[in-house]
């Protein structure tokens, strides 16, 4: 019997984790001035999430740094 109520339980907790998630992905943007951004990223097909990873000062020469350090270990 216990371990029907655990069973019971994990179907419960798993339904509620899944409408908790839908209703999530299917909100709207935040207003104010992060959901005009969105709204205008979204609107001019701006795909935002690589700007967190390509925005590094001075690249070039960290590069070049990279490659006189590989060289100096062949």
């Amino acid at each position: 019997m216990k371990r029907m109520y655990g069973y019971i339980k994990l179907v419960i907790y798993s339904a509620l984790l899944i409408l908790f998630y839908l209703a999530v992905i299917n909100s709207t943007p935040p207003g104010g001035m992060v959901g005009d951004v969105l709204r205008n990223n979204t609107d001019v097909g701006i795909d935002a999430s690589p700007l967190f990873y390509s925005e590094v000062e001075h690249m070039g020469e960290l590069e070049d740094g990279v490659g006189e350090m590989i060289k100096q270990i062949e």
